[in-house]
């Protein structure tokens, strides 16, 4: 078998590596905790949501000072345009690490609030961990920002409780809370 062969041979099997499909999640894999009436709930703060904008734009503006200082070596020949353009394209690059830290700092700040109500309702006949097991669009919570009791709005799309999807840490609320506990 020559070189060519050798390489034919070679990109034949990852091609065929990478066409089937993804792999299911392994038989251990665990998602969020299942959410229980009484467990918490609570709305994002401002001040994480400004202090995560914050940081967002606090590592845009490092990456162009970055760039600008790299440019500024070469003598600054069109330093404007050249900083304008890689500073776009390294900050486009970076865009899904900047959200994610973005995310990181506010969810870092949300964490020290303190909790806006609890799930009050709960299945009558599923029981987990002593509690009644919370469900999406029949359960509600008692929020101390509305004064209707909002429903539980999203839930497991896999796991149903009496024929609904199971609330799970982290789903949200018709108000726009989020479920803290589990």
């Amino acid at each position: 078998m020559g070189l060519g062969d050798e390489i034919i041979t070679r990109i034949a099997r990852v091609g065929a590596t990478h066409a089937r499909p993804p792999l299911p999640p392994a038989s251990g894999a665990r998602g969020p905790a299942a959410a229980r009436q009484g467990d918490p709930i609570q709305h994002k703060s401002f001040f994480g949501a400004l202090m995560g904008a914050v940081a967002g734009a606090l590592i845009g503006a490092a990456i162009f000072g970055a760039v600008g200082l790299l440019v500024a070596g070469t003598g600054g020949l069109g330093a404007t345009l050249i900083v304008a353009a890689a500073g776009s394209g390294l900050t486009y690059l970076a865009s899904d690490a900047i959200a994610a830290a973005s995310s990181a700092v506010t969810n870092f700040i949300d964490s020290f609030g303190s909790p806006d109500g609890a799930l009050s309702s709960g299945s009558g006949n599923v029981i987990i961990e002593g509690k009644p097991a919370a469900r999406a669009t029949v359960d509600i919570a008692a929020c101390s920002k509305h004064p209707a009791p909002p429903l539980i709005a999203q839930g497991s799309e896999s796991v149903f409780i009496n024929g609904q999807p199971a609330a799970r840490v982290g789903d949200k609320l018709v108000c726009g809370a989020a479920i803290k506990g589990g």
